[in-house]
């Protein structure tokens, strides 16, 4: 790497790091943000936030902790240059040590920031593994295009999976410079309430003698509803089984998901609930998680956090999902409709042992997927890129 201090600079003086993301909206790649910022040493690391759009219900979370958030302020595709120009002027005025670039747009401008601020040192965020960029529009897939041709100009890789790194590495991502630190779960946010179960229950006219098996997460092709639906489609004969999908339709593909589960004979059965922000309300009120990616995955932060609120999760075999159950959980090959309806009917076969599953699961993240971990990981690797010295780490 390459970044310098400045003159005089002493080794442990405190560094800037700006992080740069579209927007702070309700996912999973942007709480993981949050966590970062807010959990790295004010001692050792000033924030700050740029995204491109402003408003988003993470904003508030950060600014309590006094980090800044910068709202870049880009508009229509017209106005790319103007955007452009603004985003040069922020880092400009902020001079970074460390720009950390967050999911695709974000690290192709974190990327392209060499160019007006070439001292810092510049990090990617990759939170997927292998996408099927056939399936999305051409944008997508022209960004996608720019992101991998500008590696190149990048000190460090960080993947939140190990897939994500195997997957990358394959389409040419430098091995030296791509490393995995897994995603970290807040267990305190993130844990079981009774209280929260019967609430969202009775919001949803749901009866806590019923059974809900729950997907999160935004209606994305890679998500695969379809797979989902058409596995409760084999489960008719199971009485008090009810379907919850919670996440939000950027794409308008909801309609078709709900006629399709009209045609698969549960459509009364199932239940459409945009993403909140008090997910882990959302995941006490399951019994059962499914994650049924069909690609793309990287470590799956629903899966995590439905984990650490107890509730024992089916998941495809895409990214690290099966990493992150372990024993604690069921494992589907992705896109297999029949494996899929199989695996959540053992798991809900007996409650008592979901019940015990979901204590495991819990126990699982609580030792293993931290977020001091993940926070202490990170700031070494970024300390480590501008010469900072942590001395020995620890980590609760």
């Amino acid at each position: 790497m390459n970044a310098k201090l400045g003159p005089g600079q002493p080794r442990d003086a405190r560094r800037h790091v700006v992080f740069i993301i579209p927007a702070l909206i309700v996912g999973g790649a942007q709480r993981q943000l949050v966590e970062l910022a807010n959990g790295l040493d004010p001692q050792h690391w000033k924030v700050t936030v740029l995204v491109f759009r402003g408003g988003g219900d993470f904003e508030a979370d950060l600014r309590r902790r006094g980090t800044e958030v910068v709202a870049v302020g880009k508009g229509s595709r017209a106005d790319l240059l103007g955007f452009v120009a603004r985003l040069a002027w922020q880092l400009r005025r902020l001079r970074p040590d460390v720009v950390h670039g967050y999911l695709g747009p974000g690290n192709v401008m974190a990327a392209a920031s060499r160019v007006v601020a070439p001292r810092h040192a510049t990090v990617w965020g990759v939170r997927g593994s292998a996408m099927d960029m056939t399936r999305y529009d051409r944008p997508a897939r022209l960004l996608a295009g720019i992101e991998h041709r500008l590696v190149r100009y990048t000190d460090l890789i960080i993947c939140n999976s190990w897939a994500g790194r195997e997957a990358h590495l394959d389409i040419g991502y430098p091995p030296r410079r791509t490393v995995v630190v897994s995603n970290g779960i807040d267990v305190a946010a993130f844990a079981p309430d009774v209280v929260a179960r019967s609430e969202i229950r009775h919001e949803w006219q749901i009866s806590d003698r019923e059974l809900v098996v729950g997907i999160v997460g935004r209606l994305d092709p890679k998500k695969d509803h379809i797979t989902f639906l058409r596995a409760s489609g084999q489960l008719t004969d199971v009485p008090g089984l009810r379907f919850v999908s919670v996440g939000n339709d950027p794409r308008g593909r909801r309609a078709k998901l709900a006629a399709e589960a009209k045609s698969l004979g549960v459509g009364d059965r199932v239940t459409w609930h945009d993403a909140r922000k008090d997910v882990a309300k959302v995941y006490n009120a399951l019994d059962l998680l499914v994650s049924a990616s069909a690609w793309g995955e990287g470590f799956p932060n629903v899966v995590g956090e439905a984990m650490a609120c107890g509730v024992p999760c089916v998941v495809t075999n895409v990214g690290d999902s099966a990493l992150a159950v372990g024993d604690t959980g069921w494992v589907s090959p992705p896109s297999d409709v029949m494996a899929l309806a199989s695996a959540i009917r053992t798991a809900i076969a007996d409650r008592e042992a979901l019940l015990s599953r979901g204590a495991r699961a819990r126990q699982r993240i609580v030792d293993e997927f931290s977020i001091p971990r993940m926070v202490e990981e990170t700031s070494r690797l970024m300390g480590d890129l501008v010469g900072m010295n942590f001395g020995e780490a620890t980590v609760d």
